[in-house]
């Protein structure tokens, strides 16, 4: 009768342990609705990695979706820089030279800012622009002008819109799907902690209650 007890006790172990490594796959959470040996933290377990991966699912068409809201954005954007920046031709005024002082601290220097003027819609205008060292007075470059004819930066293209809405919608399905797996793994890691915790409690109740003396 002793062998017996030990055999039906030592195969109730092996059960749950069984359960208990199965209970974050799939099938695990029809298998805890109905198996008494799967315990509370199982099933909890197994009901946060099915949400886990549910949400990651329903994430695809969401981080699409904002993909291409991103786009059209930005195709709007570069139809309206199309029809608000303009390039025109600036002359530099003086001759880009680099202060011997500012070279030495420095190093090696690929670009002087020196004085240019240009000519938009009939009027003349004034700034800096960015030419290699020594270039000379006179030296022609293109520039980008917003309509009031002042200096701004290059317009963006169509594949700067396509890049920006890749970049988005990839960026937003791996930030959703850290959120989700690391929310799972902190559970996981609390259930590991809490089922330890237990099988010490009940391992020390074993042992009290089978110590002879």
């Amino acid at each position: 009768m002793v062998i017996v007890g030990h055999a039906r006790e030592h195969l109730g172990m092996t059960m749950r342990r069984k359960h208990s490594e199965h209970a974050g796959t799939p099938r695990s959470s029809h298998l805890a609705e109905r198996n008494p040996l799967v315990r509370r933290s199982d099933r909890i377990q197994s009901t946060i990695k099915t949400t886990v991966l549910t949400l990651m699912i329903l994430m695809l068409p969401v981080a699409a979706w904002i993909g291409m809201s991103t786009l059209a954005v930005g195709q709007s954007r570069v139809a309206a820089q199309e029809s608000s920046v303009r390039q025109v031709t600036a002359t530099t005024t003086t001759v880009a030279d680099i202060a011997p002082v500012l070279q030495s601290e420095v190093g090696s220097v690929t670009s002087a800012t020196v004085d240019a003027t240009w000519s938009y819609d009939g009027l003349d205008h004034q700034g800096q622009v960015s030419l290699p060292p020594g270039s000379p007075a006179g030296t022609q470059l293109p520039i980008w002008v917003d309509r009031d004819g002042d200096q701004t930066a290059p317009p963006a293209t169509g594949a700067d819109a396509v890049v920006t809405a890749l970049f988005t919608g990839f960026g937003s399905l791996i930030a959703a799907a850290s959120i989700f797996v690391g929310t799972y793994f902190a559970v996981r890691f609390r259930l590991d902690t809490q089922r330890h915790a237990d099988w010490d409690r009940e391992i020390a109740a074993f042992l009290g209650e089978n110590n002879p003396s």
